[in-house]
């Protein structure tokens, strides 16, 4: 992916900003990321993936994913920098011939914001839903009772020594 990514860099104009560092809040949420690459003077902003083979084997869902991500930075960019609106390319660099497939759309902040807050909604759903099942899991794992009774023979010594070595850094 490196690779692919300094490939990419190389033949892009004087100017341009690659690992952005971006950081934004939503709800109680601190998201941040590294966007690969910025150029101002064409407000467009780039996310590089590496492939092997034609972009069509990348499966839609992958795809819908790399969109996310992109439009994602596209939100914190564009609230950081007080951008209108921003132009996102998705590329692709093929990882043995160095090609490029370069996928566009314009986006407006709104657009890109509304975007943000919907995916950080769905994941803070997402999160409480994960955190009720753990709680209720671990509930009930500690009703049950240790399977086997009691230690088998050797295995109190076993658990001594593991704990001896452990407590001594071995």
């Amino acid at each position: 992916g490196q690779a692919g990514q300094m490939a990419v860099y190389a033949r892009r104009a004087p100017g341009y900003e690659t690992e952005l560092p971006l950081e934004g809040r939503c709800g109680a949420l601190r998201v941040r990321g590294r966007a690969d690459g910025y150029q101002a003077d064409v407000n467009r902003l780039e996310e590089i993936k590496t492939l092997r083979g034609p972009l069509a084997l990348v499966p839609e869902n992958r795809r819908a994913l790399h969109w996310a991500q992109l439009q994602t930075y596209g939100a914190l960019i564009a609230a950081d920098r007080g951008l209108a609106e921003l132009e996102l390319a998705l590329v692709y660099v093929d990882a043995d011939t160095q090609t490029e497939t370069v996928l566009r759309e314009t986006a407006t902040a709104a657009a890109l914001q509304a975007g943000f807050e919907a995916r950080c909604r769905a994941f803070e759903a997402w999160a409480a839903q994960e955190a009720t099942h753990r709680a209720a899991r671990d509930a009930a794992l500690a009703g049950l009772p240790f399977p086997l009774g009691e230690l088998r023979p050797g295995q109190r010594l076993l658990a001594e020594a593991v704990y001896r070595a452990a407590a001594r850094g071995r």
